[in-house]
């Protein structure tokens, strides 16, 4: 897929930082989703390239799935990837709204057939 600056940005530099323990990721995640500037890390370099590499193979992967996705999909994606450069929290009005929304609409429809072999 020709996406081997994901493990060079993402996994091998991550992985030359990081030991994870247990309770690990607890403190960035409160950090990450509260407001700017509310809880310090020393340096959440490391799990916001991780996060911004989740959320682009998420994405890759809705693009080449046999399924046709909601645009709220895609939204929230692109408002993850915004807050982790704006600290813009718009992501969590949108994940609340998948949330209340299910199960009476579906994220995604099978695509429609061409009919071909």
């Amino acid at each position: 897929m020709n996406l081997g600056f994901l493990y060079r940005y993402g996994y091998d530099y991550a992985s030359t930082h990081v030991h994870p323990m247990a309770g690990d990721g607890e403190a960035d995640f409160t950090a990450l989703i509260s407001p700017p500037g509310a809880v310090e890390l020393p340096d959440a370099t490391v799990v916001r390239n991780s996060i911004l590499l989740q959320s682009m193979l998420v994405q890759e992967a809705l693009n080449v799935s046999r399924m046709r996705w909601r645009a709220i999909a895609y939204d929230f994606l692109d408002q993850v990837r915004v807050f982790l450069g704006t600290g813009d929290p718009q992501f969590h009005v949108t994940f609340y709204k998948i949330g209340r929304a299910w199960p009476e609409f579906e994220l995604c429809e099978p695509l429609a057939s061409s009919g071909g072999p």
